[in-house]
């Protein structure tokens, strides 16, 4: 099976950058979003912003993988940290990812915990170590911080302390 990634980032800001370096660019307009499609590194690829928010994110990866045939996916983002001594700028590689705003604890699920799902979203080990090696050989490696770890997403912009501080507790 040909390899084609999925690159998807909620905001402009987020892809704009990587669709710039695209070779053989090609772009396709479905349901108000533009999907760019050519190579990157040698690498077949469609990066495309999805919108804010979980449900944007479900749509736009469903069509990059029912029209564009991905087979593996990166969803790229800025975000706020909750991690110490992460800093501006460092860069955090997800292991597993939880949704901090879902709760059905009422029906005896974990707090994040889609029902009947795990309560993680346990990454690919070898993106992760892909990512991760490429990153540390990036000119970013001298002034920033790469890590490997959790990462807790939701549909809200966290902005108080007191939120954050649950968010950190929830999902260490």
């Amino acid at each position: 099976m040909k390899e084609i990634i999925g690159i998807i980032g909620a905001m402009n800001v987020e892809v704009a950058t990587l669709c710039t370096q695209l070779e053989n660019k090609k772009t396709e307009k479905i349901s108000g979003l533009e999907f760019n499609q050519g190579m990157l590194k040698k690498k077949e690829v469609v990066i495309v912003r999805s919108g804010v928010g979980k449900v944007n994110a479900a749509l736009c990866v469903q069509t990059l993988v029912n029209k564009f045939n991905v087979t593996k996916i990166i969803n790229t983002g800025i975000a706020g940290a909750t991690g110490k001594g992460l800093g501006v700028f460092d860069f955090v590689i997800s292991t597993e990812v939880a949704y901090h705003d879902v709760d059905v604890q009422i029906f005896g699920y974990k707090i994040g915990q889609i029902p009947e799902q795990e309560q993680f979203f346990i990454a690919d080990k070898n993106m992760v170590q892909s990512a991760l090696n490429v990153a540390e050989s990036s000119s970013f490696a001298k002034e920033h911080k790469f890590v490997k770890g959790r990462i807790a997403s939701g549909d809200q912009f966290i902005a108080d302390k007191a939120t954050k501080d649950k968010i950190i507790q929830n999902f260490e």
